[in-house]
């Protein structure tokens, strides 16, 4: 299977970073796709966090370039969300 084209990781931080006067410190994958290469791309970058498309809310410091998502959709309550966090900090 071909290699996804490679992230464009270092120019668009420091066009943020342009103009808001601070860089990112968090990182989505694009369609949550990532490899070990984009991942070391994203830490050297300085990245202290970066989430996948994978759903969850256990992550680690090992982990947090990789960090999996709650999501929320335009149908999520407040009381939904209040109700997935309890449980993720529950052990859920």
């Amino acid at each position: 299977m071909p290699r996804a084209p490679p992230l464009q990781v270092p120019r668009p931080a420091a066009h943020v970073a342009g103009g808001t006067g601070q860089r990112p410190t968090t990182f989505a994958y694009p369609f949550g796709g990532m490899d070990p290469f984009d991942k070391k791309l994203v830490r050297e970058t300085g990245y202290a966090m970066a989430f996948t498309v994978v759903d969850g809310c256990r992550m680690s410091w090992p982990t947090r370039l990789a960090a999996p998502r709650v999501r929320v959709s335009p149908g999520t309550s407040p009381r939904d969300l209040l109700q997935e966090l309890e449980a993720c900090t529950a052990g859920g």
